[in-house]
């Protein structure tokens, strides 16, 4: 089994993106204005090591090298991951054995592992690549609605859980940057850590239809998947066995009740492609300060 490994930025990119693709670079210090740069992907994560003492966010989704400050709907190239910000708070999950019990239930549900997990000091940030030969994740319609579904999923998920998870199913989404330092709380800056898991790339019919199972500890035969902890985990978080019953993910509409079990997927997943340098020139763009939604919303 292989052990996980911690990624930085650069890292994660190359597991999400493809080359030639671009990203977003977001970055705030104190009484700064929210600044985004447009960056190849391949070396976003050089240069959001160059910026010190502020926070730093990334598109996850490839944007057009062509749009303005961290990117509208209209400016997304494809969906590149579903992914999910659990922060530990009040009004959010009350621990991080919580969040990594919402992660093994949504998990089992997909029929893969997260691709990679992010620590971004206050929470989890499952990150599930998806497929990038797949047409169907270039498509803005079919990539706002599948957004929408999983969301719904995850808020499911998260209240079975007796929580919810932040909204952040939106298509210029940004996110902590791993290898970065989160200066939400500037009397205490804590680092953002990712680490890889097990997952394998998602197709659009995967996430229409996902997999699903009963978790029922008096049933082995239906146990979930769940129940296993990966072996690929920020430090310092231990997964949880919930007392809960997987539902299935229907296209129409919320999860429903599930018909009997039937197998999970048995694809494996493919190898990294390989980068290539860019010589897109890069485009910078200074705006006013966000609103609080447009960066404490789906941040951590």
């Amino acid at each position: 089994m292989t052990a996980p490994q911690i990624l930085t930025l650069a890292d994660l990119l190359n597991l999400i993106h493809t080359p030639g693709e671009h990203t977003s670079i977001n970055h705030q210090g104190p009484r700064q204005q929210f600044t985004s740069r447009i960056l190849p992907s391949t070396t976003a994560g050089a240069y959001a090591a160059t910026l010190q003492n502020v926070n730093i966010w990334y598109g996850v989704n490839p944007i057009r090298p062509s749009a303005t400050g961290r990117g509208k709907a209209e400016d997304i190239t494809r969906l590149a991951a579903l992914y999910v910000d659990l922060d530990i708070k009040p009004d959010g999950l009350d621990s991080f054995e919580t969040a990594r019990a919402v992660i093994n239930d949504l998990s089992t549900m997909l029929g893969t592992r997260p691709t990679a997990i992010v620590n971004s000091g206050n929470g989890l940030q499952p990150i599930w690549a998806t497929d990038p030969d797949d047409p169907a994740l270039t498509d803005h319609t079919t990539t706002t609605a599948l957004l929408r579904r999983f969301g719904r999923l995850v808020t499911t998920v998260a209240a079975a859980h007796g929580g919810q998870a932040d909204h952040v199913f939106d298509l210029p989404r940004i996110l902590r940057a791993p290898g970065t330092t989160n200066h939400k709380n500037p009397a205490q800056p804590v680092p953002v850590v990712a680490v890889t898991d097990t997952g394998y790339p998602l197709d659009a019919a995967t996430i229409t239809t996902p997999s699903w199972a009963t978790a029922s500890p008096n049933n082995p035969k239906t146990k979930s998947n769940s129940a296993k902890p990966s072996p690929h985990q920020p430090p310092g978080n231990t997964p949880n066995t919930p007392a809960y019953t997987h539902r299935k993910w229907s296209p129409a509409g919320p999860p429903t009740h599930p018909p009997p079990a039937t197998p999970g997927s048995s694809r494996k997943p493919p190898a990294s492609p390989p980068y290539t340098a860019s010589a897109a020139s890069p485009k910078k763009t200074t705006t006013k300060p966000p609103k609080p939604s447009e960066t404490a919303s789906g941040t951590s």
